[in-house]
Order: structure tokens, then C-alpha cells, then sequence
């Protein structure tokens, strides 16, 4: 499974005067299995060994249920030599010992040294970047890295360090983590990391985020002129795609498919159309239709197989198969303008939905929603679980990085880049019961459709 987080086109990116930032928010991870709260320096293991309970601090001793948990009111810095006897407890920014879990079984999992910039899970194992640390005026040094650990607990190995700086994970092939990473000279290269931590670097691009599905990856170049393919199954040297040509200004946007690359094309300043280009037939020139075609598509949210998932300007999510237009409607964001994330998994979409209220005040939504009928939302992270004391910024994203196993969410708190020094907890949450009836099965064949949700047979 792949997943992709295209960030917006340029000319959405130029109507986003308000964004959320949600700063000081974010926290530490401790393993689970441990109970310190100590965090990893270096390119060392970023969880807490084992603690002993040897210099626990804070007198707040209370069970869960009468003290508040930390994955209710997070909070930094937390300071890695405090730790807590029981590892069902962990230390809050005040040195006391919290309740790491809550009553509904949402914990902090683990430690990160540094801030988590994207999660990803494949079978039981989970991926996740650690943004590279800056100096005190803001420049990022290269030490990012890539770590995994088991979805079920355990403590987090270090894949490979010396990653620049990394902020997404494209997907995963043939035990390779396929990622995107941004140098000192402001290049964003594609890098594949071998589960045994061999990294080489496969592309380059400046601007917006590639996207891959299956061994196929895509991304604009440099000048956005460009779209450029990487074959995992090939030579892995990139070819051009595609170019702008005129009256073409630029390309962007690239959806890669099961048999096919999709990619956006600015005809002019206020007009744009998606391009398809069959995989089997690359040389072949590109069907390129109108955006109004897709109900007014802009920027890419997820693909599975050969369906695509777009955003349009007003908001909505709709689903298509290239090159008709639009299936169906399927969520409506709170505010168009916002910057809300998607991951495809267990056949459904999980939105990040990150808007403004009246009062100027962030939030942020974790929902699920089936691709295949039209279906409310269902809440899966309440807004209160991920946007505290959020508040409006003139740059920044919101979005929550997060990644969906087969029975659980794993996500992390948003922090501003002048944060990424500071250490953070990986967040989990049980999936609740997926609905169902007769026109949306149980997508798993192992569950059947006990009144109205999907469950063991």
C-alpha cells in the first residue's frame, strides 16, 4: 500500500492568506514497553530504554481516571531524565507522572528525539521520518532519519540517519522506504532506503511533493517544466514523462495509477487542465482535459489502483477513475483553504481535516470515509485529541501526520519547524468498527456485518 499527501498547486497555495500553526503542542515518546521517558540524542535509537522507576520525579501518583492523561493535554518540553516507575505512566512537561493511556485506550507510544515529520505503516511494522535539527537562527543541519518499529510496541530501530532533512514517505517497495528529503541548497531529492539502511538518492525536484503507487514514482523537476518518472523495476534513472509545452506555462501535480501517470498543466495564470499518460505507452502524447472535467480538481489526495482522489477548490473530495469526471462526492472539508491530509488504507480514506473557526481558533479532524458509496464522515481522532492551543499563523501547515495499520491509527501532533529539536510522541488509537450494510461490505473477508458494523465472524 501506498499513499500519497500531494500538497497544493501553486495557485491554492496562493489563495492560503491564513493557515493554521499549532506551536508548543506537540510531545515526547516513550516507549511502551519501557516506562522512561528519556529521549535518544545523535542518530541513535529515539526512544527511552527501559526505566527502572531509579529518579522518578513528580509527586502526582494518582491512577488513571483522577489524573489527566497525557494524550489529553500534551505538553513540552519534557525533560528526558525524568522518568516513572510503572510504563503505564510517563512524564509531563511539570515532571509528574501522567496516565499514558486514556479510558478509551489512546496512549503516547513513543519517543522520538526529534519532531516526527511523517508516519507510514506497511503490514505490522511502522515507518516514521524524524526531522533533521536546526540552529539557533533556523537552519537545519542533515542528521534526519528513518526509523521503524512494530505496530504491537517494542522499541524503535534506526533504519538510516544522515538523510538530510526528510518530511514525507512516498510509500514502500521490495523493502525499500521510498522518501522525500529537502538538502541545505533548498533540493528535494527522492531517496530510497534499504531496510538494511542503504540510501541512495534516485531523484531530484524542487517544489511540490512526488507522489508513487506500486513501482512507479513521479515528480516535477526543478523549473516545474517537467514531469519525471523513476521505474523501481528499471534502471531507477529518471525519464522525462512529460513536458510543458505551449501555451502550457508549467506542469505539476503528478498521480501515479496502476496503468497510469496523471499530472496538472497551467495552460495560463487562471486556467488548468489534467493530463493522462498511460504507463504501457509513455511515448504516446497525453489526453489532457479541463479541469471543470473533474469538477474543479486541483490538487491530488490519494490513489488506489486505478482510482484517483481529488480536492477542488471549494473543498470537496471527490473520487475518479481518468479520464471521466467525477464518481461521486465524498467529504466536504470545513474549510477549503486549509490544508487537510488523506491516506488510503483498509479501502477507505482517512482525512486529516484542519480548518479555522469564527474565533481565529485551529482545528484539526481525523475521519474515515468509504470510497465506494456515498457515507457521512466517521470520527476516528476527536478534534480535542489534535489541535490544542492552536492559533493563526501566516505560514505553517496543520495538517496532523499520521498513518492507519489494520487496527490501529498512529499520529502525531503538528509543531511549527522552529520546534523540531524538541522531542515528540508518536500517538496511537484503536480503529473503531468500521459500518456496513448491504452496499458497503466489510472491505476485510475475515469480518462480517454484525448490525451495522463490521466484526470477527
Amino acid at each position: 500500500m501506498n499513499h500519497l499527501r500531494l500538497e497544493t498547486l501553486g495557485q491554492l497555495a496562493a489563495t492560503l492568506g491564513l493557515v493554521v500553526s499549532c506551536g508548543g503542542d506537540v510531545h515526547n515518546l516513550g516507549t511502551d514497553t519501557g516506562g522512561s521517558s528519556g529521549v535518544a540524542t545523535g542518530g541513535g535509537s529515539a526512544v527511552a530504554t527501559g526505566g527502572s522507576g531509579i529518579g522518578e520525579i513528580g509527586g502526582n501518583t494518582g491512577t488513571q481516571g483522577t489524573v489527566t492523561p497525557y494524550i489529553t493535554d500534551p505538553t513540552l518540553p519534557i525533560d528526558p531524565t525524568c522518568t516513572c516507575a510503572s510504563s503505564d505512566k510517563i512524564c509531563n512537561a511539570a515532571r509528574e507522572c501522567v496516565p499514558r493511556c486514556d479510558d478509551a485506550g489512546r496512549c503516547a507510544r513513543w519517543l522520538a528525539n526529534h519532531a516526527v515529520k511523517d508516519l507510514f505503516v506497511e503490514g505490522t511494522s511502522l515507518y516514521y521520518l524524524v526531522a533533521a535539527t536546526t540552529d539557533p537562527l533556523g537552519n537545519p543541519d542533515a542528521n534526519g532519519a528513518l526509523y521503524r518499529v512494530e505496530t504491537t510496541g517494542g522499541t524503535p530501530t534506526l533504519i538510516a540517519g544522515s538523510l538530510g532533512n526528510p518530511y514525507k514517505i512516498l510509500g514502500r517497495y521490495k523493502n525499500a522506504t521510498i522518501l522525500q528529503s529537502q538538502d541545505t541548497n533548498g533540493i528535494r531529492p527522492i531517496i530510497s532506503v534499504s531496510d538494511a539502511g542503504v540510501a541512495s538518492t534516485l531523484g531530484q525536484q524542487a517544489g511540490y511533493a512526488g507522489a508513487m503507487w506500486g513501482n512507479w514514482i513521479a515528480y516535477p523537476d526543478p523549473d516545474e517544466l517537467k514531469i519525471m518518472g523513476i521505474d523501481l523495476d528499471g534502471t531507477l534513472e529518471p525519464v522525462v514523462l512529460a513536458q510543458a509545452t505551449l501555451p502550457a506555462l508549467r506542469v505539476s501535480m503528478p498521480i501515479v495509477l496502476d496503468d497510469t501517470i496523471l499530472y496538472g498543466s497551467y495552460v495560463d495564470q487562471n486556467n488548468f487542465q489534467l493530463c493522462s499518460l498511460p504507463i504501457s505507452q509513455l511515448a504516446s502524447e497525453p489526453t489532457c482535459l479541463p479541469v471543470d472535467t473533474y469538477n474543479g480538481c486541483v490538487y491530488a489526495a490519494a490513489s488506489s489502483g486505478n482510482q484517483f482522489y481529488c480536492w477542488s477548490i471549494s473543498g470537496g473530495l471527490s473520487s475518479f477513475v481518468p479520464p471521466s469526471t467525477s464518481m461521486k462526492l465524498l467529504y466536504v472539508e470545513h474549510d477549503p483553504m486549509g490544508q487537510s491530509s488523506t491516506v488510503y488504507a483498509n479501502g477507505g480514506l482517512y482525512i486529516n481535516d484542519v480548518w479555522l473557526d469564527s474565533g481565529l481558533v485551529g482545528h484539526a479532524l481525523l475521519v474515515r470515509v468509504p470510497t465506494t458509496v456515498g457515507r457521512l464522515p466517521q470520527e476516528i481522532v476527536p478534534d480535542s485529541l489534535l489541535s490544542r492551543h492552536c492559533s493563526m499563523g501566516a505560514s505553517g501547515v496543520a495538517g496532523v501526520p499520521f498513518g492507519v495499520g489494520s487496527s490501529d491509527i498512529f499520529w502525531v501532533q503538528y509543531v511549527p519547524t522552529s520546534d523540531n529539536n524538541q522531542p515528540q510522541y508518536i500517538f496511537s488509537a484503536p480503529l473503531p468498527p468500521q459500518p456496513c450494510d448491504a452496499d458497503l461490505p466489510c472491505a476485510d473477508s475475515t469480518l462480517t456485518c454484525t448490525n451495522g458494523f463490521c466484526g470477527p465472524a
